[in-house]
């Protein structure tokens, strides 16, 4: 029996990675990565990410495959339809990218917090659980809940967010009420401006997370972590899952990580649930790109 290969493709806001996967058990063939250049604009993106697939395609080929599709994660919103339905990272939602694509490949559009997601629920701890929450915490925040390994897509195709949209909260002695944007403050990006706005310094996540942080900085890393712990927690109270798994580069730093545990049980209402599983990714690399590739399963 021929093996079935599948491409998958992961545009991010930084690089765009393309993977070559054995449908059959998950297993990367061969991977290549290059920049994105967004600042160049969505039809330069894109352009690059088709001559990214006519290489791997061509390389498959040489090596007698025939891939049978292709999958591409997106950090947008994508419909139930598979079209594109936000322009954050790239005015792509209005272009027929999958058309453009599959005059390649046979090729369906996912965002890419769903396809880390089906990632993890087809070869990584979703093999042993079966509901998790994923929350990636990156660049951004976004979340899928899966159930039965299947991913919950909601009546439009929009359920990812939990932190992106403000809270208003109101303090119950005065009355006053203020807004606030969970991935302004916890995300990768949130952090590295909210540093800048509070200390006039430049300093990336990684950095926030070394001993050698200023006092300031240490102060944001426990706000940011306490904050987001707190939206987990709630995630676990809403769906109740067997598992909180957490990506992203961010979220997958150790220490960021133990922080994060340490900051979300005490907010998990029932008390038998406040030591449920709390783990990262079982996928630490291309997990958007290798769950792209799995749509094709």
């Amino acid at each position: 029996m021929s093996r079935r290969i599948a491409m998958g493709a992961d545009v991010g806001g930084t690089k765009i990675a393309i993977v070559a996967v054995d449908l059959q058990d998950g297993r990367v063939l061969f991977r290549e990565e290059i920049p994105t250049l967004r600042e160049r604009g969505g039809r330069d993106t894109l352009d690059r990410l088709l001559a990214l697939v006519s290489r791997a395609t061509e390389r498959l080929i040489a090596q007698g495959t025939r891939p049978v599709g292709l999958g591409v994660g997106v950090p947008e919103l994508v419909n139930n339809s598979g079209i594109i339905k936000s322009n954050w990272n790239f005015d792509w939602d209005q272009r027929d990218i999958a058309a453009e694509l599959s005059e390649i490949c046979p090729a369906r559009l996912e965002s890419d917090a769903r396809t880390v997601a089906l990632a993890e629920a087809e070869i990584g701890h979703g093999k042993k659980y079966p509901s998790f929450v994923f929350v990636t915490v990156g660049s951004g925040l976004s979340c899928s809940f899966c159930q039965d390994g299947k991913i919950h897509r909601g009546a439009n195709g929009y359920a990812i967010h939990f932190a992106s949209s403000d809270i208003l909260a109101v303090c119950s002695s005065c009355g006053a009420q203020e807004g606030f944007n969970l991935e302004a403050l916890a995300s990768g990006r949130g952090l590295t401006e909210t540093c800048l706005a509070r200390t006039g310094s430049e300093i990336t996540p990684p950095d926030l997370m070394l001993n050698e942080a200023t006092r300031d900085q240490k102060e944001l890393l426990d706000q940011a972590t306490s904050a987001l712990g707190s939206y987990l927690a709630q995630l676990i109270n809403i769906f109740d899952p067997h598992a909180l798994i957490v990506g992203g580069g961010l979220g997958t730093n150790p220490r960021f990580f133990k922080m994060l545990c340490e900051r979300t049980r005490p907010h998990i209402w029932a008390q038998d649930c406040q030591h449920m599983p709390i783990l990262t990714s079982a996928i630490p690399k291309d997990s958007a790109a290798i769950g792209a590739a799995l749509l094709l399963r």
